[in-house]
């Protein structure tokens, strides 16, 4: 398989089409997967947002966002909505920086659901941006367990920056596109993947 490399992504309108119904499916998973009296992170992304949609109608809930956009989608549900703080990235709707990671450091979650723009067999989750590493890493810390949302078009990809190991995260959730000898070979490495 070649790398693709990833050093941007498109804007948020255009993410938010590509792989609508897959976004879907894997929302849907990731939202069978939360109970009742849990606390969770909900990353920034498209993803994400799909997922805040296939909860609002929980309750007994509370997500913590760096996502305005996530935010918004759950403001009328009767879930107990935190966020971060940080600085606006206007073009994606996340918040980031030193206010959104002090805030990541000193909380506890039950699950955290985080999405990544590359992730590759050998090296990990990786990302473009420097300036958004940091936020991610503290999600891991501060969960008991990860779950990385991401769809089928994610694998293969490299970046810059690593940000985490497959032992930082419990399971992977993606779409029924993903190619079967590479999620063949992601479970070799002994990673939970589940195709939806």
């Amino acid at each position: 398989m070649i790398e693709e490399k990833i050093i941007s992504e498109p804007e948020f309108q255009k993410r938010e089409e590509v792989q609508f119904e897959e976004k879907q499916r894997i929302a849907s998973y990731a939202a069978s997967l939360i109970e009742d009296g849990d606390t969770i992170i909900l990353d920034s992304g498209t993803t994400t947002g799909h997922i805040a949609r296939a909860i609002q109608n929980y309750t007994k809930l509370t997500v913590i966002t760096n996502d305005i956009n996530v935010a918004t989608i759950l403001r009328n549900s009767a879930i107990k909505v935190i966020v971060t703080g940080g600085v606006l990235y206007p073009e994606t709707y996340m918040l980031n920086g030193m206010i959104t990671e002090e805030t990541l450091r000193n909380l506890h979650v039950h699950k955290a659901f985080v999405t990544t723009p590359a992730i590759d067999l050998e090296k990990g989750l990786m990302h473009y941006d420097e300036y958004l590493v940091p936020a991610k890493v503290q999600m891991l810390h501060s969960a008991t367990e990860v779950f990385l949302v991401t769809d089928h078009t994610k694998f293969g990809r490299i970046s810059l920056y690593k940000y985490a190991d497959f032992t930082d995260i419990t399971s992977i959730i993606t779409g029924k596109e993903l190619d079967s000898a590479l999620r063949e070979s992601f479970s070799e490495k002994g990673l939970r993947i589940y195709t939806t």
